[in-house]
């Protein structure tokens, strides 16, 4: 294997993980240096998550990761488990009933958004990838956790993995704030 040249990092606005190689933990640590958000998509325990997981900014995780790595059976406890790896935003999909962030020491759900569902292969991915804009977009948690559940109900409206991936941001915020103006 040959070295990788992390000098990119000096050029990036966010490093995203999907935490599967060992070679996360070395780009993190780098990231960290630089000041470079690290932004964590958590799946599964390898030997080096737990050091991962104190080199991240935000750490989203999916329904099974917490409470294997925390064998907490609620949701909230195993998130306040996982909030003391110092993280500054943690939160969890829960596929079809939305997701949660930990905010504090209490919980932020956003249900799932209505859609008509034709395939949900990469709603993950999409969400994610919502909640990382807009949060280097510098919104609060809580929008950031609805546009992130907006971007990936877009996703699951069309067939494959990546054809229904919304690129309109004002598309997303225009469902997330149709959504918001019917709670007020």
């Amino acid at each position: 294997g040959g070295e990788v040249d992390l000098s990119i990092l000096e050029r990036t606005r966010c490093l995203y993980l999907d935490g599967h190689e060992e070679f996360a933990v070395v780009a993190a640590r780098r990231a960290r240096e630089l000041g470079v958000p690290v932004v964590l998509d958590c799946e599964r325990i390898r030997p080096f998550t737990e050091e991962l997981l104190g080199l991240c900014d935000v750490v989203l995780c999916n329904a099974t990761f917490p409470r294997a790595f925390t064998e907490a059976p609620a949701i909230r406890h195993q998130l306040l488990s996982l909030s003391g790896y110092d993280m500054d935003v943690l939160g969890m999909t829960l596929g079809d009933q939305g997701a949660v962030l930990l905010s504090g020491d209490r919980l932020l759900h956003s249900p799932a958004y209505p859609a008509d569902v034709v395939d949900t292969t990469g709603a993950g991915d999409v969400f994610h990838a919502g909640y990382t804009w807009a949060y280097l977009d510098g919104q609060p948690e809580h929008r950031c956790l609805e546009f992130a559940g907006a971007a990936a109900a877009f996703k699951c409206e069309a067939l494959g993995g990546r054809s229904g991936i919304p690129r309109d941001p004002d598309l997303i915020w225009q469902r997330v704030n149709a959504r918001t103006a019917r709670r007020d």
